[in-house]
């Protein structure tokens, strides 16, 4: 273990270890609301909107593009093209029509969470990011070679052998996606397709049997439905979690696959992984690592997450939020965290995340490289990260599931701090483009690429 002192900004963190933060999705301990007491303010979400902590940042700055509005705008002769001071008024003037949509939406936002809250009673806004037993969930049975067809249930209750395969050589894997309420009232999930993908390619790698794709998005769309009551509204911050998983029930002695596996996915409203807000968090250097070279870092495999267990309570017990992994083979490059792939920004404004055969391909890292290169024409370089370069780096996020983007603000290398300069009391101005746009399509205020937006209910 590493045994740095994190630095007097991040003193004073105090850690709940009441939720298993799972390993794309952000799912890793962490404190009981997601914060780090003595550098995070306990804000309300009563301002947050459409990107979470960005609206009331936003309508500020927009507060004071309509006032600049009222002055006097120096008259221009007008030529070929517009002058600067001719583009900067209508840059204005464009400022202030956002603000005031803006001002609309998160109005009618907080509208929309306080009516649904008198009726259900349900303080949406202040959800913890913990289990809560919903009214149904999915079950699919393994047996004689064949999956069984699946059913809903409202049975939360598993039995099994004492000599189970998932008990005996730990013969699981998971998934983790979401549901929303979008801005114009339809329930959706996120690219449940490629969730769907890559637990085909663990179960491969486990000896398990692949459970079929159209299945697989069939049954997260029939559970949802099943739990549309539990999915919070649009404008709380919150969401529906969603987690499949599979594992082998029949029971076995000597090392071998099972030959009999349930299929389960159960869901449960969760707030946002930040309380109060994305704050920057401080992380460490690991001196353990989280998968072997040519093992099994690259699928969603329960005994990974095992493994990591007692490395993660041990960085909280010493003030950091997250361990940051390197290569197994020469503890030289960057891999990923314990609960999150990692992204990070360069000085000109390219986007670089690390490229290893040991990495799990997290579905939220890849949309925000799509995201980078289509829709904001950034450069991307996907490639081995030495760990030398860390101090070269302005911005640096981890990124999953569960909070999009938290950003980093410092990597403690064993006594060395690496700070990076535009992390440092907020979210990097290109980690919050990729975090705006992100969680704009996830709900509904940018158009999606096409496939990425899977409707289960519409409004």
């Amino acid at each position: 273990m590493t045994n740095d002192t994190p630095p007097e900004s991040a003193r004073g963190y105090t850690f709940s270890h009441t939720s298993l933060r799972c390993h794309s999705d952000l799912l890793y301990k962490m404190p009981t609301h997601g914060i780090l007491n003595g550098c995070v303010k306990n804000t309300e979400l009563n301002d947050v909107c459409t990107g979470g902590m960005t609206m009331a940042k936003k309508i500020s700055e927009n507060k004071k593009t309509v006032s600049a509005k009222k002055a006097a705008v120096p008259s221009v002769k007008k030529t070929g093209k517009q002058t600067t001071a001719a583009r900067t008024a209508a840059q204005k003037s464009s400022s202030a029509r956002a603000a005031t949509a803006t001002k609309k939406s998160a109005t009618t936002a907080a509208a929309t969470v306080k009516r649904t809250a008198s009726k259900s009673g349900t303080d949406w806004t202040a959800l913890p990011f913990s289990y809560v037993k919903t009214d149904k969930r999915y079950v699919a049975i393994y047996k004689d070679g064949s999956w069984a067809k699946g059913k809903l249930t409202v049975d939360d209750v598993v039995t099994l052998s004492e000599s189970a395969a998932v008990l005996q050589y730990a013969q699981t894997c998971f998934e983790g996606l979401k549901a929303y309420t979008m801005v114009d009232g339809h329930i959706a999930t996120f690219r449940p397709d490629l969730n769907a993908e890559r637990m085909i390619t663990t179960c491969n790698r486990l000896e398990m049997p692949a459970y079929p794709k159209a299945d697989f998005i069939q049954a997260v769309t029939d559970v949802v439905k099943a739990n549309k009551k539990f999915v919070p509204p649009y404008g709380s911050g919150a969401s529906l979690y969603i987690r499949p998983c599979m594992f082998g029930t029949n029971a076995v002695i000597g090392v071998q696959p099972a030959d009999e596996y349930q299929f389960r996915i159960f869901v449960t409203p969760v707030g946002p992984y930040f309380h109060g807000g994305v704050h920057p968090i401080v992380i460490r250097l690991s001196d353990v690592d989280r998968a072997a070279p040519h093992g099994t870092g690259d699928i969603k495999a329960g005994l990974n997450y095992a493994m990591s267990l007692h490395n993660i309570v041990d960085a909280h017990k010493n003030g950091f939020a997250e361990n940051l992994y390197l290569d197994p083979a020469t503890h030289t490059y960057i891999e990923e965290a314990g609960g999150a792939n990692i992204i990070f920004i360069t000085k000109d404004g390219t986007l670089v995340t690390p490229k290893s055969t040991s990495i799990l391909p997290s579905i939220t890292r890849r949309s925000i490289v799509q995201i980078a290169k289509d829709k904001l024409r950034m450069k991307v370089e996907e490639r081995p990260v030495h760990k030398n370069e860390l101090t070269s780096f302005v911005e640096c996020g981890l990124c999953g599931t569960a909070a999009v983007i938290s950003p980093v603000s410092i990597i403690m290398d064993h006594g060395k701090r690496i700070a990076f300069a535009h992390n440092q009391t907020e979210m990097g101005p290109v980690l919050q483009k990729l975090y705006d746009t992100l969680t704009g399509i996830q709900l509904g205020h940018i158009a999606a690429p096409a496939g990425w937006i899977h409707t289960i209910v519409s409004r």
